[in-house]
């Protein structure tokens, strides 16, 4: 089986064997610099063991929490009710982030990004709005939105080891005074995500 991924690539024809896995990192001939190439990752077949059907499970709380222990008192604290100014700073910084929505087909996590400030806004302490632009008009994350507003967003910065997790609900909206807040060189978003915290 193969599985194609795009990566950055890290030098020039750098091949590397890592478990059960082999990666070879293609890239610029032409000696560019770093640039985005095709990556092809060649799995070796599993043995029947490790068939899914064959593993044993964790099946209720009880049993899960005695394998994990207490938890930990720092991951309590910093789950707020509203956007610190702290995480604000730190959403508005972020150039990449995943929306995860729930619809009749099941769950959807989809990646988003853009340059910030371009990217998306925090209106306020509960207010966080995310343009839609035009794409390949799939639409999986507004399709859900509509019949579940529930949505789980995942904010990251290339290079920093933390991340922001915000849960909430979104509607999604044609507003022109929201479009327009996201205007670049005159072109407006089809529409604008606003998540509740």
């Amino acid at each position: 089986m193969a599985v194609y991924a795009r990566i950055r690539a890290a030098g020039r024809g750098a091949r590397q064997v890592v478990g059960s896995f082999e990666e070879e990192f293609l890239v610029d001939q032409h000696g560019g610099g770093l640039s985005q190439k095709l990556l092809l990752i060649q799995w070796a077949p599993l043995p029947q063991e490790f068939k899914v059907a064959h593993f044993s499970r964790v099946s209720s709380l009880e049993a899960l929490t005695a394998l994990y222990g207490e938890i930990n008192p720092n991951s309590l604290r910093k789950e707020v009710p509203a956007l610190t100014h702290e995480y604000r700073l730190w959403i508005e910084a972020a150039p990449f982030m995943a929306i995860a929505t729930s619809g009749p087909g099941g769950l959807d996590c989809s990646p988003r990004g853009d340059t910030a400030g371009q990217f998306l806004k925090v209106l306020d302490d509960k207010t966080i709005a995310i343009p839609d632009r035009r794409g390949n008009n799939r639409l999986d994350t507004l399709k859900n939105l509509m019949g579940d507003p529930r949505v789980g967003l995942l904010f990251l910065i290339p290079g920093i080891g933390e991340c922001v997790r915000v849960n909430g609900r979104a509607i999604v909206t044609v507003d022109p005074l929201m479009r327009a807040l996201f205007a670049v060189q005159g072109n407006l978003p089809v529409t604008v995500i606003v998540v509740t915290v």
